[in-house]
């Protein structure tokens, strides 16, 4: 079970109302329901929250680094490296068009200790069919053929994590 925070303003929030108060009531709702795996987007927009629960996080705390704010807009620059101490998710305009190259970039990245990385994508995976927004099946299968190509040729040997700068 999990449940996903996306306190941002394209979701209706209004982000001026994020306070370390309600950081830490966050967390006393993450702490008193221990069996629930809590994902909070983290994007600059959503700073005043997730920097309060990755000091002493929750056991239950996973973060998803999303600089699309949910839009699905492409990542610019480069992918900032997973905490050490929290799952860490990656989003942001990934879809099949670029799933490889995500995935590649991803695996590069010195991740040694860290507590796991995955990737999140939902936009890229939505079509107009008959002037209606829809999950597109197709898409997502595109996505798991591209993901099944790259773990025919992954190797542990075969990415060489980057040196921190």
């Amino acid at each position: 079970r999990r449940v996903q925070i996306n306190p941002t303003a394209v979701n209706g929030v209004d982000v001026s109302l994020m306070t370390p108060d309600g950081a830490a009531r966050v967390r006393e709702t993450m702490q008193s329901l221990g069996q629930v795996e809590f994902i909070i987007q983290k994007n600059e927009e959503t700073k005043a929250l997730w920097e309060h629960l990755v000091d002493n996080p929750p056991p239950n705390l996973s973060l998803l680094v999303d600089e699309s704010c949910g839009t699905g807009a492409e990542m610019k620059g480069a992918w900032p490296l997973p905490d050490a101490e929290i799952p860490t998710g990656y989003a942001g305009g990934i879809g099949p068009h670029n799933v490889l190259e995500v995935l590649r970039t991803l695996l590069s990245l010195n991740c040694d200790g860290s507590k796991g990385i995955w990737i999140d994508m939902e936009s890229r995976l939505r079509s107009s069919i008959n002037d209606h927004d829809c999950f597109d099946g197709h898409k997502a299968f595109m996505v798991l053929k591209h993901a099944e190509e790259f773990m025919a040729d992954w190797s542990p040997e075969s990415y060489i994590p980057q040196p921190l700068a």
